[in-house]
């Protein structure tokens, strides 16, 4: 019986054909990760013997009828105090249990969620009173596993789990504002507020969002905005009429920044120091607020003096 050596050709045109073809059964035999599902926790700085309100946050539920979530925390720092749903784990059962620093929650429905993403769960911590400031306590998502209604749990195989630990860090400061909204957490929770809503948002629907209500010394429940807001007078200093404006402010140095601004109606507003155009020293109200009143440019007879003339108070954080 013969041996036969040979050398095979193939065109170009058909080894790329093969080759798509070997590309194309290999992408068919890899799992597919269309939906990527994180589940995060914040990184929050709070002072010793402090309450704080932890979000555990899921960027997108749909398709999902179960969760499982395990949170690590060091219970040398933090007590947990209570564990409740957000507004997204309000539409499942929830259970939880708590062993020697691990945090286990379970959500359950049944039937998978069309859509849906934000807060999963809040989670209530004490801050050790004794804490110092060089202790914090990781927040560890050491477990995330999802299912459908089909109850098969754990879907990393057809989609991407992935997770963003937070912490908590002890600090000393008092004016500690964990989401950079220009509001101190102190304040936010001494009125029940979102911590991480925004600084434009206003509570009360009275005109002023809780960034002036912080700044004039208003409630943020109560439509006070005509008792708080800034007044305008004329008042003689050295012996010439000055448009005034009267308002409350915080105490400096803390936060946040006023802007004092001119105009003539015509030219647009320019801006002016407050503390250069004080026309007293501030009055102390013993509340960390304080009453100042301050002047425009020009007196009112001056011959430089605009016909018409406004002021007005603005506020960065």
């Amino acid at each position: 019986m013969g041996r036969y050596a040979g050398v095979f050709h193939f065109s170009d045109s058909l080894f790329q054909s093969l080759l798509r073809i070997l590309l194309a059964a290999l992408l068919f035999a890899m799992p597919l990760h269309a939906d990527v599902y994180t589940l995060s926790a914040p990184r929050y700085i709070c002072n010793p013997g402090t309450v704080v309100t932890v979000p555990i946050n899921l960027d997108h539920a749909a398709g999902i009828a179960g969760i499982r979530v395990q949170v690590n925390y060091d219970p040398q720092v933090l007590t947990l105090t209570a564990v409740q749903p957000g507004p997204l784990g309000a539409q499942f059962d929830l259970s939880s249990e708590t062993a020697d620093g691990a945090l286990t929650i379970d959500f359950a429905r049944a039937t998978q969620l069309a859509t849906g993403s934000g807060r999963l769960a809040e989670l209530r911590f004490v801050t050790n009173a004794g804490a110092t400031t060089d202790l914090y306590s990781d927040l560890a998502l050491a477990k995330f596993e999802i299912s459908d209604e089909s109850a098969v749990r754990d879907l990393a195989a057809t989609h991407t789990l992935a997770i963003e630990n937070g912490s908590i860090h002890v600090s000393l400061s008092n004016n500690i504002d964990n989401a950079g909204n220009g509001l101190p957490d102190w304040w936010e929770m001494q009125y029940g507020l979102d911590l991480f809503a925004p600084a434009s948002q206003d509570s009360d629907h009275d005109g002023q969002n809780n960034l002036l209500e912080y700044a004039f010394g208003g409630n943020p429940l109560v439509p006070d905005a005509a008792q708080t807001g800034p007044i305008s007078d004329i008042e003689v200093v050295d012996g010439h009429p000055y448009l005034t404006l009267t308002f409350l402010r915080r105490k400096p140095p803390t936060t946040p920044t006023y802007l004092l601004e001119e105009t003539d109606g015509l030219l647009g507003w320019s801006s002016l120091d407050p503390d250069l155009r004080l026309v007293a020293p501030p009055t102390d109200l013993g509340n960390g607020m304080e009453r100042v009143t301050v002047r425009g440019q020009f007196p009112l007879d001056a011959p430089q003096a605009p016909a018409q003339s406004f002021l007005r108070i603005g506020v960065e954080p």
